[in-house]
């Protein structure tokens, strides 16, 4: 068993995903492992580019966003001393000299840029290369065939110790062999909690609208320093908003693509790059399917791939259920967007006020009513991807007159909104209602996007197909009395195989009088968790889970 690091595959924009071709030095990269922390699941197809913004967006995210966090909190500080100079705005309209802190505006969301892309590359240095990874090019033998086929056979080894699934997935994952195979595999041998699923158009889009209102509030610092210009940044937007509309219909098409490729699915459809690699796959699939028992230990292959359609058609489902729904991002991008849309601003106008010795009661409202938007730039991205999942199927100049009569309800809402809010923060200086009217919209537009956004709740891979798969067990466990089946994986985990050729060896069904012994002790030991190894915890989970 063999794994790879984070660092090594993110190295130069992840160049090791330039070809499919491995050979003895990127087989060094590799090291022997017990376990595997990721099993990374792609197609070569897929541009290496979209597969390094996908892997920096799943692993660098947090650490980015806690570096631009505190290197904003670090330059508001220095505006507030008057470190960073301030500019002129002409479109001041307080009392004091018509000029703006705008450190933020300019710096926050490049310092989350290049964090993201080079937290690896820092963190490489001081000895953390982050988390072990399945890369076949690096785990497996490339050069020697023999080898390479014997690292294949054994690719059930590699999912068995793999905590978690990354699927990098693109509009040719669901027609491959091998990454169908692979993702299928792995349910049914972990929960389904632990497979993630990123669209690689998903961190293009959030970067990319990220990158708009960095570049949106960069052009309205220069912008004001001459009013005439100032509408101009209004046509930008609302052309930048096109774009984005346009690009959501996109995955929306995509997602109803996934739910009809997985209805139908038929392996015999699935493509395989090299051809003479098909028999071999099937032969996995058949092992997997008798040491999972779905199938019985004499069955023929015709039979073993029919019931993997159906683990197939029966799980996978549920696992793209697991994305977003109609939504496009998750919670977390939301709020980076309305950082980089208006958090930046209230810091830098909270700087500036603090600068000049105002009172706490003016500065409130100012910045309350940035975190408000904060929230409302989200919620209107989440209503118009909401509005743009309908009518999928329409295209050409129609298409782009509904998203464009989208825009304009958006446009309005904006407005209205802006007014309303404006108000309010304006009159809340003076009025204490305002002020508890005003605090008490920003806890609901928070609140609000909280719930646009909840995900689904997890589904446990028991739970999936479970009347299906099921069913096929009892279509050849029929000498088998229903109190004396084992788990569906236990063929692999109670015996600790590390081949997909083990799996198939009949496994002896415990006792029903040897789990009544051992009921309560297993329940104590996993309440209190108690001091066992894993392969220890791992066989009293599996034993519970037979018990239940």
């Amino acid at each position: 068993l063999r794994a790879t690091n984070l660092s090594v595959v993110l190295t130069r924009g992840s160049s090791i995903f330039g070809s499919a071709d491995g050979n003895y030095h990127t087989y060094s990269l590799s090291h022997v492992a017990s376990d595997i922390d990721v099993f990374l699941s792609h197609n070569w197809s897929t541009p290496r580019s979209a597969k390094f913004l996908t892997l920096v967006y799943y692993f660098n995210y947090d650490i980015a966003v806690l570096v631009m966090a505190l290197a904003s909190l670090l330059i508001t500080a220095a505006s507030i001393l008057s470190v960073i100079p301030e500019v002129p705005d002409q479109t001041i309209v307080e009392v004091f000299d018509k000029s703006i802190a705008i450190g933020c505006k300019i710096a926050s969301v490049p310092i989350f840029l290049l964090s993201i892309f080079f937290a690896r590359d820092i963190t490489q240095h001081i000895g953390r290369p982050g988390p072990s990874l399945f890369l076949d090019k690096c785990c497996i033998d490339q050069v020697d065939r023999e080898c390479q086929q014997r690292g294949i056979r054994k690719l059930g080894a590699f999912l068995n110790k793999s905590r978690h699934m990354l699927v990098l997935y693109s509009d040719v994952y669901l027609r491959k062999l091998w990454t169908i195979y692979e993702m299928a595999s792995f349910l049914g041998l972990h929960d389904l909690r632990d497979l993630k699923i990123v669209p690689v158009i998903q961190p293009k889009i959030v970067f990319l609208i990220t990158i708009f209102w960095w570049f949106y509030n960069v052009t309205t610092v220069l912008l004001r320093i001459w009013e005439s210009f100032y509408h101009f940044m209004y046509v930008s937007a609302a052309f930048a908003g096109f774009l984005c509309m346009l690009s959501i219909r996109d995955w929306g098409r995509e997602k109803a693509a996934i739910a009809e490729r997985v209805t139908h699915f038929a392996v015999a459809d699935s493509v395989c790059a090299n051809e003479d690699d098909r028999p071999l796959v099937y032969n996995n699939i058949k092992l997997l399917m008798q040491g999972s028992r779905l199938v019985p230990a004499d069955c023929d292959m015709a039979a073993a791939l029919d019931a993997f359609d159906v683990l197939v058609r029966s799980k996978l489902p549920h696992a793209f259920d697991t994305m977003n729904g109609f939504r496009a991002f998750r919670f977390r991008d939301y709020v980076l967007m309305g950082f980089a849309a208006d958090g930046v601003k209230a810091l830098d106008w909270c700087a500036t006020l603090w600068a000049r010795g105002l009172p706490f009661r003016i500065i409130l409202p100012e910045t309350l009513y940035h975190i408000v938007w904060m929230a409302l730039w989200p919620l209107v991205v989440v209503l118009l991807e909401f509005l743009t999942s309908y009518n999928l199927a329409l295209c050409g100049w129609r298409e782009k007159a509904l998203v464009a009569a989208w825009l304009v309800v958006a446009t309005v809402l904006l407005a209205t909104s802006n007014q309303i809010t404006l108000f309010i923060a304006n009159n809340s200086r003076e009025s204490d209602l305002e002020l508890f009217v005003l605090i008490g919209l920003t806890i609901t537009t928070w609140i609000a996007l909280v719930l646009c956004c909840r995900g689904r709740r997890a589904i446990s891979s028991a739970q999936l197909g479970g009347q299906d798969l099921d069913g096929m067990r009892h279509s050849h466990e029929s000498g088998v009395s229903s109190d004396s089946r084992t788990p569906r994986n236990s063929a692999l985990s109670l015996t600790g195989s590390t081949d997909l050729e083990d799996m198939s060896s009949p496994v002896q069904p415990a006792s029903a009088s040897w789990c009544d012994a051992l009921a309560t002790e297993i329940d104590i030991c996993l309440d209190i968790e108690a001091d066992c190894d894993e392969v220890g915890m791992s066989i009293l989970r599996e034993a519970h889970s037979f018990w239940l």
